[in-house]
């Protein structure tokens, strides 16, 4: 897609889009039409940019993060193939365009052990780490895992989809997502223990 196409961030014209589908503005938006692409943006905008703020907790990152998952969607358009919502779609772009600035970022260098209790049986961050200081460690270490468990973490936990609707969305069985998002609860808990003995070294020598 031309970039010299793409539309300035919600500032089309609404008029006559705003009651049409989601479907529908996706057919008009691979056809070039910038402002059925806006009025898509602007129907999710604010859980897009909620969710990425959470992650972000700064307002300017995570208004940088909204603009780059805006532009890499008008971008990349044409590869939306409507196995989900065009909001599940956006939303996946936005998480990962705000992993990427934490993947930037140095790891926190404290945190409280009794903010990151992770369970096998259940790891719901987005009720029990957001907007603590545990979520900076949380989505530091995330952002490191590699694509397949990342991706699957953040659908799972992030975008709260099912398990049967990641397995779907990524052409792998339940049991397979299963496996990946208990390898990633395995990693945060060894990394929490390994921050845990760092501390307890450090505190042993001073």
């Amino acid at each position: 897609m031309n970039q010299s196409n793409r539309p300035s961030v919600i500032e089309s014209s609404r008029s006559g889009l705003e009651q049409m589908s989601d479907s529908n503005l996706v057919c008009l938006a691979k056809a070039g039409d910038s402002r059925a692409f806006a009025s898509l943006l602007e129907r999710s905008r604010p859980r897009v940019f909620r969710r990425i703020q959470s992650m972000l907790r700064q307002k300017e990152d995570a208004q940088d993060a909204l603009q780059e998952c805006f532009l890499k969607a008008w971008l990349h358009l044409d590869r939306f193939e409507g196995k989900a919502e065009f909001s599940t779609w956006l939303m996946r772009i936005a998480i990962n365009e705000a992993l990427m600035l934490i993947r930037k970022r140095r790891p926190m260098e404290t945190c409280s052990d009794s903010e990151i209790e992770i369970s096998d049986s259940r790891l719901c961050p987005q009720r029990h780490y957001l907007g603590s200081e545990a979520s900076a460690f949380v989505w530091h270490e995330v952002a490191r895992l590699p694509q397949e468990l990342r991706m699957v973490f953040t659908m799972r936990y992030l975008q709260e989809l099912s398990t049967t609707e990641v397995a779907c969305m990524l052409d792998l069985t339940a049991t397979a997502v299963k496996s990946r998002l208990h390898r990633v609860r395995r990693h945060l808990r060894d990394r929490r223990m390994s921050r845990r003995m760092n501390a307890d070294l450090h505190s042993s020598v001073l």
